[in-house]
């Protein structure tokens, strides 16, 4: 019989990982949008914001990979074991945080394949 706590846990920290990646690219969004630090991107290339955006990126990244991956590995256990519920929705919502960016990205490479845009 599986642990139900160790199950809800990853669970839980499948979601965490998703939601902290968001938190991440609202960052990034945030300061990217922001006069200061688009100047100091563009026209500073040994500048602060450049060196933040190379170590945030594949931080935010990473932790959409992980999200995804813990909730997988919880909703697997949460199935294989009969008549427990707890965790599931925590799993499918870290599934589908983490991998609404990858999906989006790979829409937006379609589309544009699909009509040539430049």
């Amino acid at each position: 019989m599986s642990d139900t706590k160790a199950t809800i846990r990853g669970a839980v920290l499948g979601l965490l990982c998703s939601l902290l990646g968001w938190v991440g690219a609202l960052v990034i969004l945030a300061l990217s949008l922001s006069d200061y630090y688009h100047y100091n991107l563009l026209f500073n290339p040994n500048g602060v914001p450049r060196t933040f955006l190379w170590w945030v990126a594949p931080s935010v990244l990473l932790l959409w990979f992980i999200g995804g991956v813990l909730g997988c590995a919880a909703l697997v256990r949460i199935r294989s074991v009969r008549d427990q519920f707890g965790g599931r929705l925590a799993a499918w919502t870290a599934i589908l945080l983490a991998g609404l960016p990858f999906a989006t990205c790979g829409m937006m490479y379609g589309v544009r394949y699909i009509f040539g845009l430049e």
